[in-house]
């Protein structure tokens, strides 16, 4: 702005020819010329001004009303068109991309669902909440974003087509009402619910989806993980999935709150068809991209214009905290990730190192394994962008390491730990900065299932 003014107010270059008459008034034709030129610059530059003022300022200073938050078990992010897949049909969640912000590089704490949505809704790292099975639950002393919302004056919501999450819990707790719906009435439950809702109080609103968990895929096809032709069939679940957010975000526009909602949609975790050196299929256990890579979508953010791709690296924890920056809330001391406006504003806070954690046990998830601490190996992860660390710590207390070239080996084929010691060195440098860092400690706190929920989800295929 500064080098146009001075360019706008430069003197007239030096006159060639004599100079004109100067006329009554005592000013030349020229003097005249100049001021009018000056006049329609300064009109212009003015105007220029005023419409990017008033293009940028309501998005600054008009803030949601509700958040709508949807969650899609075991979704793939290479499994949308919006993030490439040249065989998806997922036109609703590539148009809410199109408007909103697609972050390219977002990733889960957890390669399954309880410690991952326990990790999104208390924006802590697992090895804080605690809630490592089902049999556990995070501590009361950590503060939730259902819990601080429902403080707030906004009605807490969830929809859920997944058994383990809509029984009374910590996370549920302090929520108006929970619906546990089947998978093919879950669309119809979502927008019935959000129609009734958002004729009442400013609400927050959590949809579950579990058409492309490999339960459903399974029942609706009969196709397994691990056959060769799974990942086609998948890609029919994350369809109807999508056709479940298209369904959502009708009744959100049907209600007329469409434009005042804040809306996330992502994943709880991956899904593994094979690739890598395990050659992995179905989630939990291992941190590989396969299971920690999800989709983030953002519509609604004040202040952010639409339309936006990011490649910064971003976790489930920072879901929380950008919750409470866009509806102007503080954020509670015991949130470990940052709001994502200001990193979309160019203002910094894009995280160096993203992180995943996962234990598994020798047997089983039941009681009496927990309080055996009865586990085999404890799995924590470092990556940036280029590349990653995972630590298995067994029985022995005796750590060994994996470390993929990520920008080269994307399919995590090749442990690269023997043969690159520096890097090697310095990502674990990187691991045990992490993990000395300040936090709120918490254990997690029994939680007791009745064997109907047990059997939900056995059906699930959880050992339990």
């Amino acid at each position: 702005a500064s080098k146009a003014r001075s360019a706008c107010w430069s003197d007239p270059p030096a006159a060639r020819s004599p100079p004109p008459a100067v006329h009554p008034g005592g000013r030349s034709p020229w003097h005249v010329s100049q001021k009018m030129l000056f006049l329609v610059l300064l009109t212009a530059v003015t105007v220029q001004f005023a419409v990017i003022e008033r293009v940028s300022r309501p998005k600054e200073l008009t803030r949601p009303r509700n958040v709508l938050l949807i969650t899609i078990d075991s979704l793939r992010a290479d499994c949308l068109g919006c993030y490439g897949h040249a065989q998806a049909h997922t036109p609703n969640m590539d148009a809410l991309a199109a408007e909103g912000v697609r972050f390219d590089a977002a990733f889960s704490q957890a390669s399954w669902t309880w410690p991952s949505v326990s990790s999104i809704m208390t924006s802590t790292y697992v090895s804080t909440h605690g809630a490592w099975s089902w049999n556990l639950e995070i501590s009361h002393k950590l503060q939730t974003l259902p819990g601080l919302l429902a403080a707030k004056g906004w009605d807490g919501h969830l929809i859920s087509g997944h058994q383990g999450l809509s029984d009374e819990n910590a996370l549920t707790r302090g929520m108006v009402s929970t619906v546990n719906a089947d998978t093919d009435r879950m669309a119809d439950a979502a927008s019935t619910a959000l129609s009734r809702i958002a004729q009442d109080h400013q609400f927050f609103a959590w949809v579950h989806l579990m058409d492309a968990h490999h339960t459903s895929v399974e029942f609706d096809t009969g196709c397994f993980p691990g056959r060769p032709d799974y990942p086609v069939f998948y890609d029919g679940g994350v369809a109807k999935a999508d056709a479940k957010v298209g369904v959502i975000v009708d009744a959100l526009k049907g209600a007329g709150v469409y434009e005042q909602t804040l809306i996330f949609v992502t994943a709880d975790h991956g899904e593994g068809f094979g690739s890598g050196i395990y050659g992995f299929k179905t989630h939990g256990y291992l941190l590989t991209d396969e299971l920690m890579r999800v989709p983030l979508i953002m519509v609604h953010a004040p202040g952010v214009a639409g339309g936006v791709v990011t490649s910064k690296l971003v976790e489930h924890i920072d879901i929380a905290p950008t919750v409470c920056d866009a509806l102007d809330i503080a954020r509670p001391s015991t949130f470990e990730g940052f709001s994502l406006l200001p990193l979309l504003r160019g203002e910094g806070g894009e995280s160096e190192v993203v992180h995943g954690e996962n234990i598994q046990f020798s047997t089983s998830q039941g009681d009496s394994a927990i309080r055996r601490g009865d586990w085999s190996e404890i799995r924590t992860s470092a990556r940036t962008r280029d590349w990653k660390l995972v630590q298995v710590m067994t029985r022995a207390w005796a750590p060994r390491y994996e470390l993929y070239n990520i920008a080269e080996d994307p399919a995590e084929k090749f442990n690269l730990a023997a043969r690159e010691p520096a890097r090697l060195a310095a990502m674990v440098s990187k691991l045990e900065a992490w993990r000395h860092r300040t936090r709120a400690m918490s254990v997690g706190e029994p939680r007791h299932l009745n064997e109907q929920q047990r059997e939900d989800l056995r059906n699930l295929h959880y050992e339990i």
